[in-house]
């Protein structure tokens, strides 16, 4: 089973829903007032908040450099 999330607006949304019941595929409509950050615990909102502060203060290393650094070892 797969989780797709769509944006769509209501005009799409109609098509949508009337072809995912002609194709007699299950679905569950979700309120995009749904946020994930409410779900997260304290400790991983404040680990992404630090990551977040260390990126606006420059600490961090291109993705290309890490990956670089991994395949030399």
């Amino acid at each position: 089973m797969s989780t797709l999330v769509l944006n769509v607006n209501e005009e799409q949304e109609k098509v949508l829903e009337t072809l995912l019941q002609y194709m007699n595929v299950s679905f569950e409509r979700v309120s995009s007032s749904d946020d994930f950050w409410d779900s997260l615990t304290l400790y991983e909102k404040e680990r992404i908040q630090r990551g977040l502060t260390d990126a606006q203060e420059g600490r961090y290393s291109p993705a290309q450099s890490f990956l670089n650094d991994l395949l030399q070892k």
